[in-house]
Protein backbone atom coordinates (compact mmCIF):
# COMPACT_ATOMS: atom_id res chain seq x y z
CA UNK A 1 0.00 0.00 0.00
CA UNK A 2 1.97 3.12 -1.17
CA UNK A 3 0.14 5.90 1.17
CA UNK A 4 1.69 9.31 2.68
CA UNK A 5 2.82 9.56 5.85
CA UNK A 6 0.20 10.34 8.60
CA UNK A 7 1.83 9.61 12.10
CA UNK A 8 3.67 6.12 13.06
CA UNK A 9 0.16 4.69 14.44
CA UNK A 10 -1.82 5.43 11.39
CA UNK A 11 1.59 4.70 8.74
CA UNK A 12 3.41 1.81 10.68
CA UNK A 13 1.07 0.15 13.21
CA UNK A 14 -2.12 0.05 11.44
CA UNK A 15 -1.01 -2.01 8.24
CA UNK A 16 1.09 -4.56 10.56
CA UNK A 17 -2.27 -5.11 12.74
CA UNK A 18 -4.28 -5.43 9.62
CA UNK A 19 -1.82 -7.89 8.06
CA UNK A 20 -1.84 -9.94 11.36
CA UNK A 21 -5.81 -9.39 11.94
CA UNK A 22 -5.55 -10.84 7.80
CA UNK A 23 -3.56 -13.77 8.74
CA UNK A 24 -5.70 -15.05 11.53
CA UNK A 25 -9.15 -13.92 10.41
CA UNK A 26 -9.11 -12.77 6.95
CA UNK A 27 -11.59 -14.55 4.15
CA UNK A 28 -11.15 -14.11 0.20
CA UNK A 29 -14.43 -12.57 -0.64
CA UNK A 30 -16.30 -11.64 -4.22
CA UNK A 31 -17.16 -7.67 -4.28
CA UNK A 32 -20.03 -6.14 -6.49
CA UNK A 33 -18.71 -2.62 -7.01
CA UNK A 34 -22.46 -0.93 -7.32
CA UNK A 35 -23.81 -4.51 -6.57
CA UNK A 36 -23.01 -5.73 -10.44
CA UNK A 37 -21.84 -9.35 -10.14
CA UNK A 38 -19.67 -8.61 -13.72
CA UNK A 39 -17.57 -6.36 -12.13
CA UNK A 40 -16.93 -8.95 -9.22
CA UNK A 41 -13.26 -9.03 -7.47
CA UNK A 42 -11.77 -11.16 -5.19
CA UNK A 43 -11.35 -8.98 -1.91
CA UNK A 44 -9.50 -9.76 1.53
CA UNK A 45 -11.19 -9.20 3.91
CA UNK A 46 -12.38 -9.62 7.52
CA UNK A 47 -15.98 -10.58 8.47
CA UNK A 48 -17.63 -10.21 11.55
CA UNK A 49 -21.08 -12.79 11.51
CA UNK A 50 -24.15 -11.22 12.48
CA UNK A 51 -24.57 -8.03 15.03
CA UNK A 52 -27.81 -8.34 17.75
CA UNK A 53 -27.33 -4.20 17.97
CA UNK A 54 -28.24 -3.09 14.10
CA UNK A 55 -31.08 -0.39 14.94
CA UNK A 56 -32.03 -0.94 11.16
CA UNK A 57 -35.19 -4.06 10.55
CA UNK A 58 -35.66 -6.40 9.21
CA UNK A 59 -33.02 -8.54 7.88
CA UNK A 60 -29.66 -10.48 9.11
CA UNK A 61 -26.67 -8.08 9.07
CA UNK A 62 -23.00 -8.56 9.47
CA UNK A 63 -20.01 -6.70 8.91
CA UNK A 64 -16.81 -6.95 7.06
CA UNK A 65 -13.56 -4.75 7.47
CA UNK A 66 -12.05 -3.82 4.27
CA UNK A 67 -8.80 -2.19 3.18
CA UNK A 68 -10.26 0.56 0.69
CA UNK A 69 -7.06 -0.31 -1.81
CA UNK A 70 -8.05 -3.55 -2.64
CA UNK A 71 -11.16 -2.42 -3.71
CA UNK A 72 -11.58 -0.56 -7.38
CA UNK A 73 -13.74 2.16 -6.51
CA UNK A 74 -14.39 3.86 -2.48
CA UNK A 75 -16.77 1.22 -0.91
CA UNK A 76 -20.53 3.15 -1.01
CA UNK A 77 -24.17 2.04 -0.56
CA UNK A 78 -25.61 -0.18 -3.41
CA UNK A 79 -22.12 -2.13 -3.31
CA UNK A 80 -22.83 -6.12 -2.64
CA UNK A 81 -20.45 -9.32 -1.60
CA UNK A 82 -20.93 -12.78 -1.65
CA UNK A 83 -20.19 -15.11 1.12
CA UNK A 84 -21.20 -19.40 0.83
CA UNK A 85 -23.35 -18.26 -2.01
CA UNK A 86 -25.52 -15.62 -0.03
CA UNK A 87 -25.32 -12.15 -1.37
CA UNK A 88 -25.23 -9.12 1.22
CA UNK A 89 -26.04 -5.54 0.15
CA UNK A 90 -23.70 -2.77 1.29
CA UNK A 91 -26.47 -0.39 3.55
CA UNK A 92 -23.67 1.91 5.48
CA UNK A 93 -20.52 2.12 5.23
CA UNK A 94 -18.56 3.21 8.56
CA UNK A 95 -14.87 4.53 8.83
CA UNK A 96 -12.69 2.56 10.64
CA UNK A 97 -9.38 4.02 10.05
CA UNK A 98 -7.09 6.04 7.88
CA UNK A 99 -8.13 3.79 4.30
CA UNK A 100 -9.87 1.48 5.72
CA UNK A 101 -13.73 0.70 6.07
CA UNK A 102 -16.23 -1.06 8.14
CA UNK A 103 -18.89 -2.33 5.68
CA UNK A 104 -22.88 -2.67 7.48
CA UNK A 105 -24.03 -5.62 5.26
CA UNK A 106 -27.94 -6.68 4.64
CA UNK A 107 -28.18 -10.37 3.47
CA UNK A 108 -30.14 -9.95 0.08
CA UNK A 109 -32.06 -13.29 0.49
CA UNK A 110 -33.76 -15.07 -2.10
CA UNK A 111 -35.47 -12.05 -3.33
CA UNK A 112 -33.50 -9.56 -5.22
CA UNK A 113 -34.84 -6.14 -5.28
CA UNK A 114 -35.43 -6.19 -8.80
CA UNK A 115 -38.15 -9.48 -8.38
CA UNK A 116 -41.45 -9.16 -9.14
CA UNK A 117 -42.67 -10.11 -6.15
CA UNK A 118 -40.79 -7.14 -3.95
CA UNK A 119 -41.85 -4.43 -6.61
CA UNK A 120 -45.14 -5.77 -6.18
CA UNK A 121 -44.71 -5.23 -2.38
CA UNK A 122 -43.10 -1.22 -3.16
CA UNK A 123 -45.83 -0.30 -5.33
CA UNK A 124 -49.10 -1.71 -3.14
CA UNK A 125 -47.37 0.17 -0.32
CA UNK A 126 -47.17 2.99 -2.62
CA UNK A 127 -50.49 2.67 -3.61
CA UNK A 128 -52.29 2.37 0.13
CA UNK A 129 -49.52 5.88 1.20
CA UNK A 130 -51.19 7.24 -1.93
CA UNK A 131 -55.04 6.39 -0.91
CA UNK A 132 -54.48 7.57 2.66
CA UNK A 133 -53.47 10.96 1.50
CA UNK A 134 -55.93 11.05 -0.93
CA UNK A 135 -58.32 10.18 1.85
CA UNK A 136 -57.13 12.90 4.22
CA UNK A 137 -56.78 15.38 1.84
CA UNK A 138 -60.19 15.09 0.65
CA UNK A 139 -62.15 15.11 4.39
CA UNK A 140 -60.07 18.49 5.21
CA UNK A 141 -61.43 19.64 2.06
CA UNK A 142 -64.63 18.56 2.46
CA UNK A 143 -64.88 20.53 6.56
CA UNK A 144 -63.52 23.29 4.94
CA UNK A 145 -65.52 23.51 1.65
CA UNK A 146 -68.51 24.72 3.48
CA UNK A 147 -66.72 27.72 5.04
CA UNK A 148 -66.37 30.88 3.23
CA UNK A 149 -63.84 32.88 3.89
CA UNK A 150 -64.81 35.23 6.17
CA UNK A 151 -66.49 32.03 8.67
CA UNK A 152 -62.73 31.06 8.56
CA UNK A 153 -61.31 34.34 9.44
CA UNK A 154 -63.94 34.72 12.29
CA UNK A 155 -63.78 31.12 13.64
CA UNK A 156 -59.97 31.64 14.40
CA UNK A 157 -60.28 34.79 15.91
CA UNK A 158 -61.18 33.70 18.88
CA UNK A 159 -57.79 30.89 18.79
CA UNK A 160 -55.62 33.76 17.88
CA UNK A 161 -56.70 36.21 20.77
Amino acid sequence: MATTFINPFISNHVPQLWSSLLAEFGRNLDYWPGGDQAQSVTVPLIWIEGREDEEVSPGRYSHALVQNSELPAPPELGDALTKDGTVFDVVRVNAFAYYFAELVLQERGDLPVGSPFVQNQIIGGVARITATLTQTITGVANIAAPLSMSQSVISLVPIIL
